[in-house]
C-alpha cells in the first residue's frame, strides 16, 4: 500500500499546494515504489509505464475500482475456411495499440494503400484516430507461416479468418500509438512520424468519447527524447485545457489540441460518467445531476482528498504554501529594490550624460564636417 500511499500523497499536494508543480519528497518517494526499471532516473517508455503502473495498483494494491475504470473487455474470434466454424475468446484490456497501416515499418508517408490479411486498406481516411481503431479491428487472413490450427479439423488449415471487437468498453480509454519501428534483431530502429489528425470525440459501439489526455513525445527514439502532457481540467463544453510541460505549465484553448504532432498516447473519457470522485472503495456515479459543474465536482474532490490526508501531510502542505508565500514576498521586493535602485543610478548619472552627449555630439559634428570637407 506504500505506492497508492504515495500517489494520494501526490494528489494531495497538487490539489492544495499554491506552487506551480510539485518535486521534491514526493516524486522521490512516489518512484521508490515502483519497481525496475521504473525506479530509476534512466529514460522509460510513457505507454509501458502507464500500462505498468495501472496493473500494480489493480493487482498488487487491490484496488479494483481503477479496473472498473480503466479494463475493457474485447472478443476475437477465428472462424476456419474449411468448417467454418468459429473459435471466440474474451479476455480484459487496460489500453490499445495502434499501429499505422503501412505496408512495412518505415517512415515513408507516401504509401497509398496497405494490407491487412489480404484486404486493401486505402490509407488517406486513416490517418486520424477513429481511422486507426478501424484498421485495428480489421479481419486479419492467417495462411501460409501464419496458419491457423482448427480444433475441429483437427490440422493447420490454408485459410483461417480472425477478427476482434469491443464487448464491454471501459469509463477510461487509454489509447497508445505506436510510433515507433523494430529491424529483425528487435532493435528499435526509428520513430514513425506520420501526421494524425486528434479527433475530440470518438463513437465506439454508440457511446460517445471525449478527449482529455495526450501524451507527447519529443524526439527521434524511443530511449531518449522528452514527454509533455497535455490535459483539461474540465467537464463543460467550453474545456479548459493545459499544458505540461516539466514545471512549466501554460494555459491552451481547446482548438489547440488538434495542432499537436508526434501525439503517443490518448485518453478519452466516456461522457456522461462521472470519474472524480471514489466513495468508500465504489466508483461515483452521479446519474441524477449529469450537468454538475466542474467547480462542484472540483469542491467534493478537495474534501475527499482532506478526509484521505493525514494530518500530518496537510500541516506540512500549509508550512510549505507559507514558505511559498514568503518566497513571493521576498522575490518581488527584491525586484522592486532593483528596479528602485537602477532607476535612481540613472537620475543620478542622467545630467553628466547630457553633458557628455553634448560634448560628443559637439564632437561628432565635427567628424562629421571633417568627413564631409573630405
Amino acid at each position: 500500500m506504500k505506492l497508492i500511499q504515495s500517489i494520494r500523497n501526490i494528489f494531495a499536494s497538487l490539489t492544495f499546494t499554491h506552487r506551480p508543480s510539485v518535486m521534491g519528497d514526493l516524486i522521490t518517494n512516489f518512484r521508490k515504489e515502483l519497481g525496475r526499471p521504473f525506479n530509476g532516473f534512466n529514460q522509460q517508455d510513457a505507454s509501458e509505464f502507464c500500462y505498468r503502473l495501472l496493473d500494480d495498483i489493480i493487482t498488487k494494491c487491490d484496488l479494483k475500482p481503477v479496473n472498473n475504470i480503466f479494463s475493457g473487455k474485447m472478443e476475437t474470434s477465428v472462424i476456419c475456411d474449411v468448417c467454418k466454424k468459429a473459435s471466440i475468446t474474451h479476455a480484459p484490456f487496460l489500453g490499445i495499440q495502434l499501429p499505422f497501416p503501412t505496408s512495412n515499418n518505415n517512415n515513408d508517408n507516401n504509401n497509398n494503400s496497405a494490407e491487412k490479411g489480404g484486404l486493401k486498406t486505402e490509407l488517406r481516411n486513416h490517418y486520424k484516430i477513429s481511422g486507426l481503431l478501424d484498421y485495428y479491428f480489421e479481419p486479419d487472413i492467417l495462411e501460409d507461416d501464419n496458419a491457423y490450427f482448427c480444433e475441429h479439423c483437427s490440422k493447420k488449415v490454408k485459410k483461417a479468418m480472425k477478427q476482434a471487437r469491443f464487448v464491454h468498453m471501459p469509463d477510461i480509454l487509454a489509447l497508445t500509438v505506436k510510433r515507433f519501428y523494430y529491424d529483425m534483431t528487435g532493435t528499435i530502429s526509428g520513430k514513425i512520424r506520420h501526421p494524425l489528425q486528434i479527433e475530440p470525440t470518438l463513437n465506439i459501439n454508440n457511446e460517445i468519447f471525449d478527449l482529455y489526455g495526450v501524451v507527447t513525445h519529443h524526439g527521434s527514439s524511443l530511449n531518449s527524447g522528452h514527454y509533455t502532457a497535455t490535459a483539461s481540467h474540465s467537464d463543460s463544453s467550453d474545456s479548459r485545457w493545459w499544458h505540461f510541460d516539466d514545471s512549466y505549465v501554460k494555459r491552451l484553448d481547446a482548438t489547440s489540441i488538434q495542432n499537436i504532432q508526434n501525439a503517443y498516447m490518448l485518453f478519452y473519457k466516456k461522457r456522461k460518467t462521472l470519474l472524480s470522485i471514489i466513495s468508500d472503495g465504489k466508483k461515483f456515479e452521479n446519474n441524477q445531476n449529469l450537468s454538475s459543474t466542474s467547480s462542484n465536482i472540483n469542491n467534493k474532490s478537495s474534501l475527499f482528498y482532506k478526509k484521505l490526508m493525514s494530518p500530518d501531510l496537510l500541516q506540512n502542505i500549509r508550512i510549505d504554501n507559507c514558505k511559498y508565500m514568503i518566497e513571493l514576498f521576498t522575490n518581488s521586493r527584491n525586484v522592486y529594490n532593483t528596479n528602485k535602485t537602477t532607476n535612481t543610478n540613472m537620475m543620478i548619472g542622467g545630467g553628466g550624460n547630457n553633458n557628455n552627449d553634448n560634448s560628443d555630439g559637439n564632437n561628432n559634428n565635427n567628424h562629421d564636417n571633417s568627413m564631409d570637407v573630405d
